[in-house]
């Protein structure tokens, strides 16, 4: 294969890969509180609910656990990619300098842009990813329900803003090491 391409088409790879890193990460270290936690575990893992949702609330977190699993899926697949790739390259150095400075500039700029987005346009975006990822239409409740209470408008926010601010500090790290020398650390040699 085109050592050009496989670097360009690896880079493009890469930013679904630093997002749902960064997702995770996030979600990881976010403050939680006893009804988001118990929520966040029903979602990732099935655990059982303690609070008492209604039954379009449920179906909503239901469509929200199969696309959490869609993008673990996401998660293990561009993972093993990543791997297998920097195993298959691993003595051509230049190659992996190249996959790691175009990885941080598409993430880079993915992320600007997306963060610029949210910034100016916040609500336009949640409706479009809720209309993307729940084409159904079950994601929209009134203010008193208890998954709005949960999760407020603010919390969304929050996320989203760490997610985009992990992926590109991430992004400029690769950026910063595809532009130093040598890339590979002696054991991968």
């Amino acid at each position: 294969m085109n050592t050009r391409y496989t670097a360009k088409i690896s880079a493009v790879l890469a930013v679904p890969l630093i997002l749902l890193l960064s997702y995770n990460l996030v979600m990881w270290f976010m403050p939680l509180t006893t009804v988001q936690q118990n929520t966040w575990e029903y979602v990732k893992s099935g655990d059982n609910l303690d609070f008492d949702y209604t039954e379009k609330e449920l179906a909503h977190l239901k469509d929200v656990q199969e696309v959490m699993q869609l993008m673990d899926s996401a998660l293990v697949v561009l993972v093993f990619l990543g791997i297998l790739l920097l195993v298959m390259y691993r003595r051509d150095r230049a190659l992996l300098q190249k996959l790691a400075l175009w990885s941080g500039i598409y993430t880079t700029t993915f992320t600007v842009m997306v963060l610029l987005g949210l910034l100016f346009f916040f609500d336009g975006l949640f409706t479009l990813f809720h209309t993307i990822f729940f084409p159904q239409g079950n994601w929209q409740f009134p203010v008193d329900s208890l998954l709005i209470q949960t999760f407020p408008g603010e919390f969304f926010v929050t996320v989203a803003l760490l997610i985009f601010g992990v992926s590109l500090l991430l992004a400029l790290l690769l950026i910063w090491r595809g532009l130093r020398k040598p890339f590979i650390p002696r054991i991968f040699s």
